[in-house]
């Protein structure tokens, strides 16, 4: 299966999101799925201003749309909300993609963000 992770959470960054991510990937990619990766290090990024070592891509949306399009994935998982997971959520070639979050963050601002998150789809899980 072709899978493509929007993430706006990834190396440099040393934390539990990216650490879980980069298992999940090497899990997946061991198990014989493709996987492509949507990072910030894809973008021109600013730091984040309550967290600067999180890096926030800048204006995401086309460079986001042209990497999924080229890579025809079978499956997008959204694995963070910032601007990358944002651009992420209009469903390409037909693919609706799939959210999940490792950060506590999300719990904290459901139901009215992560509602505002889902919304267009007709499944969350």
């Amino acid at each position: 299966m072709k899978i493509a992770i929007a993430t706006d959470a990834w190396q440099p960054q040393i934390n539990g999101v990216v650490r879980t991510y980069e298992n999940i990937v090497e899990h997946l990619r061991n198990s014989g799925h493709v996987i492509s990766l949507v990072t910030p290090l894809d973008f021109f990024t600013i730091p984040c201003p309550t967290y600067p070592s999180i890096r926030l891509a800048v204006l995401p949306g086309s460079g986001v749309r042209e990497h999924l399009q080229s890579f025809g994935p079978d499956a997008i998982h959204i694995a963070t909300e910032g601007p990358i997971g944002h651009a992420a959520r209009a469903p390409i070639l037909g693919t609706p993609p799939v959210f999940s979050s490792c950060s506590p963050v999300v719990c904290d601002m459901a139901p009215t963000t992560l509602s505002f998150f889902c919304l267009p789809y007709p499944t969350t899980i």
